[in-house]
């Protein structure tokens, strides 16, 4: 299965029915990765560690709530996850505010699990299920047949980057 990396401030939603891969970012350092699933979609954004606890706040949390909003059944949202690199307020801040805004949109029926110290996150098809898996080394990258989403636009349905930060699409060369 082909595999769909997110590149720094970027946030990626995919087909998971119609247009199945494998979505994920890695390299997080400072940075905080998100990870949702619905029954169709697939989200998952590296936020850059460029930014603040407050930029998050201001301004990139109103654009991740814009983002999520192209998951039609975000309200059905089986697995959510935040990996955080080596940045423990900005970390803290988006778990804080990811757990506020899925209980919202789930009724308070979505855990969100919590992955401090780790280098990145991917859904990934485990037998015949999407599941969301910590990247704890480069050893647990996806191997071969690596789109970014110039190079993987047709898997993509909605995509961008979050303002306040350099944004980039993914190097997978």
């Amino acid at each position: 299965m082909p595999s769909l990396k997110v590149g720094l401030h970027e946030w990626i939603v995919v087909d998971l029915k119609n247009n199945p891969i494998e979505l994920w970012t890695s390299g997080l350092s400072g940075c905080v990765g998100v990870a949702i699933i619905t029954p169709t979609y697939a989200f998952v954004t590296h936020i850059s560690s460029g930014i603040t606890p407050q930029q998050w706040e201001n301004t990139v949390k109103e654009e991740f709530l814009a983002a999520i909003k192209n998951m039609t059944d975000i309200n059905a949202a089986t697995e959510c996850m935040v990996v955080g690199g080596q940045n423990p307020d900005l970390y803290t801040a988006i778990l804080e505010s990811v757990d506020d805004i899925m209980n919202e949109k789930t009724k308070d029926r979505l855990v969100v699990t919590p992955a401090e110290g780790k280098s990145g996150v991917k859904v990934c098809l485990e037998g015949n299920k999407y599941r969301i898996r910590v990247i704890s080394n480069l050893n647990d990258d996806p191997r071969g047949g690596i789109l970014n989403s110039n190079t993987g636009q047709a898997y993509c349905k909605a995509k961008g980057f979050f303002p306040c930060a350099a944004g980039s699409i993914a190097d997978v060369g």
